[in-house]
């Protein structure tokens, strides 16, 4: 009887996820009692299902999305495992399928500076994200997203509506590039254009976004452009 294809992709993954391992088909015949090579077909299948990654010869996985048998830039660590991820968005998959904390490393491709973050299974990573590669003339469209509540109502006596929401805004500051003339307040989104006093190739440039309410409450974040 063939193999179960939905069975052998989950021995696939199981195997990567227990030993940062590929399955081999002589490993699959004997898992499901065929011969290899109906082993070689039922892989050969989910390769042509885009569900596994076979190399060229169609022998060998190398890929099953997020994990990579080879390394090609992109280690995800736990204390008990070490993986290779296939890509920045499959690395950070890796700690919610195993259920583990790990911490995913690889370099700037621009210019080979070392990054790495901490990653938890059950939420995303902090505010302290890695940079972001540029071009000059790229232009992005930023929004400052404020925790549920921030906007507070308070109480104006002696008025007809005793209940007044509190304005928010925002202002925004950049080691160069260019914003609008009129800056954004409170959620709007604001455009912000690398077009003017940029470092070289492999310089940063810097961005920060400071919000505030009106009771006085002030937050700020911060992010990194690499030009590229």
């Amino acid at each position: 009887m063939p193999i179960d294809l939905t069975q052998a992709r989950l021995h696939v993954y199981r195997r990567f996820a227990d030993d940062a391992a590929a399955a081999t088909p002589a490993e699959l015949a004997g898992v499901f009692g065929v011969a290899e090579t109906e082993a070689l077909a039922a892989l050969r299948a989910l390769d042509d299902a885009h569900l596994v990654v076979l190399d060229r010869a169609r022998t060998r996985i190398v890929m099953a999305h997020p994990w990579s048998a080879d390394p090609i830039g992109f280690t995800v660590s736990s204390p008990a495992q070490k993986w290779w991820g296939g890509c920045a968005w499959d690395s950070f998959a890796i700690p919610a399928l195993t259920g583990q904390d790990c911490l995913v490393a690889t370099h700037c491709p621009a210019c080979g500076r070392p990054l790495a973050l901490d990653v938890a299974p059950g939420e995303p990573p902090g505010p302290d994200v890695g940079p972001l590669v540029a071009h000059e003339g790229q232009a992005w469209a930023l929004l400052a997203k404020y925790a549920d509540g921030s906007d507070e109502e308070y109480k104006v006596p002696s008025v007809e509506t005793p209940q007044v929401p509190e304005r928010l805004t925002t202002q925004w500051f950049a080691t160069a590039g260019t914003f609008p003339d009129m800056p954004v307040g409170g959620t709007a989104v604001q455009k912000f254009t690398l077009d003017r006093k940029l470092p070289p190739s492999g310089g940063t440039v810097e961005l920060w976004i400071v919000g505030h309410d009106e009771r006085g409450g002030t937050g700020m974040a911060h992010r990194t452009f690499v030009m590229q």
